[in-house]
């Protein structure tokens, strides 16, 4: 019986592949038998040890439409809030004393937590992602690997609001050691697995001035320092070059020396 080898650039997915493919992060063969032209042929499919970045960004959506069905509603979109105490715009709540072992919600609640180049986090906790087009995929990027189903990372150990720990706590990702227990983004977690209230009226409507005031301070910092992208001459990268105006007093971007 004839043999064909078959690598799947991006796998159709269904409910059933989507939980394949999150789980799913090494190299396995497998050999099936199908019908292709009224003739039987062997079929070896083989997964590379990545995502391809079509198949991330739908199990990102998959992840993300389960999760919302699990916790409340957010009354402030969490991407508009920081995970550094310095830049708190929420009141805390009053009375509560936070434990990170008896809390585990940012493990569970945000879906994309990079993993850099530079972090020694243990490979089968972390998934790599291919850019899309490209077969076998160059990696772009790095994310914590997540469960299928509760969304929680891979290295969370235990039950969300009763007693957990961290399984790579002496390993964890940048991105987790900046994350500040108190911070916004740690209440906002809280609130949506309902470990603490929700914000009051007054509270919310005090936290989204704040908020608005710091986006628009956010703009006028991003007006006064455009970022210029400068070809450089004879070659095919590109050359960012940001640019003070109130110190130079121009805009006009200046290319590198080729």
């Amino acid at each position: 019986m004839p043999c064909r080898s078959l690598v799947l650039r991006e796998p159709i997915l269904c409910e059933a592949n989507i939980t394949s493919a999150v789980r799913e992060g090494t190299t396995y063969a497998l050999r099936v038998i199908i019908k292709w032209m009224n003739e039987a042929h062997l079929i070896q499919i083989t997964r590379r040890r990545q995502i391809g970045g079509r198949t991330f960004e739908r199990v990102v959506e998959h992840l993300v439409a389960e999760m919302s069905k699990r916790t409340a509603k957010p009354q402030i979109a969490a991407e508009r809030l920081s995970g550094r105490l310095a830049d708190r715009v929420v009141d805390a709540p009053a009375g509560v004393t936070l434990d990170c072992r008896t809390c585990g919600a940012c493990c569970t609640f945000y879906t994309c937590v990079a993993v850099e180049e530079t972090d020694c986090v243990p490979r089968s906790h972390y998934w790599k992602i291919g850019e899309r087009g490209s077969l076998p995929a160059p990696i772009a990027r790095r994310q914590l690997r997540r469960d299928p189903v509760t969304n929680t990372c891979l290295g969370l150990e235990g039950e969300i609001g009763s007693s957990v720990r961290c399984g790579i706590y002496s390993r964890r990702p940048a991105a987790c050691r900046d994350f500040e227990a108190g911070s916004d983004q740690c209440h906002a977690a809280r609130r949506a697995f309902e470990l603490e209230p929700p914000l009051t009226a007054e509270q919310l409507a005090e936290a989204l001035g704040r908020l608005a005031a710091r986006e628009s301070e956010e703009r006028r910092r991003e007006a006064i320092n455009p970022v210029g992208l400068t070809r450089i001459i004879g070659k095919r990268e590109w050359a960012v070059e940001v640019i003070d105006k109130e110190a130079s007093g121009d805009i006009e971007a200046r290319p590198e020396a080729a």
